[in-house]
């Protein structure tokens, strides 16, 4: 069964311990997912204050304004550690991990509907709709975000899906292949295209990907989209907690 720490992070190793997996990405400067701590134990509050001064300081000299940290999956941490965060200034939170092995996405024939996978052609709409999506992370995010796609175009791994409907650029979403599973990553639909089966047939288009590969992916824990996946054969196996910083 795949857990979070079969899931590859979108990043650079800098460092390894007995206790911790850190990840800095300069290419990748102001995205958080590349640039954290991920504890393989629980800290106490004096070592998690040791760490946190060393990202810190790592932090401010390569100007990212952020600091995140990732716990133990299926582990909470002790009340003295969470007060801490909340009393400084840390969004405390935690993702779940959802997995499809049977993949019985029903997707009605819909000519309106059309999803492809990116090419040199289609790519503008691509980044027009991811743009749009993640601009609420901030503009710099989302001009990032440009950049990684345009390069990711000509990788074999995210693959690019783009859905249409009436030929308009309305769905996007990202698919990592890996050795037990694909992960289903990044899936938006523009908020005007919702519920006229772009996203399910999105799905289905992941699910001939995959093949004989169940599918996972990662939900926010307050997450209203959680309902959906559960009613579309995605299972919960477990949750993890996440504490991010962000510099004023």
């Amino acid at each position: 069964m795949v857990s979070f720490i079969d899931i590859v992070t979108d990043g650079d190793i800098l460092n390894e311990t007995d206790r911790y997996i850190q990840y800095h990405t300069l290419n990748k400067r102001i995205q958080y997912d590349s640039n954290k701590i991920v504890y393989k134990v629980i800290p106490d509050l004096n070592t998690f204050k040791k760490d946190e001064q060393m990202l810190k300081t790592l932090h401010e000299q390569h100007k990212q304004p952020f600091l995140k940290f990732v716990f133990p999956e299926n582990h909470s941490i002790d009340s003295e550690l969470e007060g801490y965060l909340k009393e400084n200034g840390y969004e405390y939170s935690w993702i779940e991990l959802y997995i499809n092995v049977d993949k019985d996405f029903v997707s009605k024939d819909n000519d309106d509907i059309d999803v492809v996978t990116t090419n040199e052609d289609n790519l503008v709409d691509f980044l027009n709709v991811s743009y749009e999506y993640d601009k609420k992370y901030g503009t710099d995010y989302a001009e990032l975000k440009i950049e990684v796609s345009k390069k990711q175009l000509y990788e074999d791994n995210p693959v690019q899906v783009l859905s249409y409907y009436q030929g308009k650029p309305v769905g996007t979403l990202l698919i990592w292949n890996h050795e037990k599973y694909v992960e289903l990553d990044s899936f938006t639909v523009r908020e005007p295209y919702r519920k006229l089966g772009i996203g399910t047939k999105m799905q289905a288009f992941v699910a001939d990907f995959a093949q004989d590969k169940p599918i996972i992916l990662v939900a926010d824990g307050e997450d209203t989209a959680k309902d959906m996946y559960k009613k579309q054969g995605y299972v919960y196996s477990g949750y993890q907690y996440e504490a991010l910083k962000e510099n004023e």
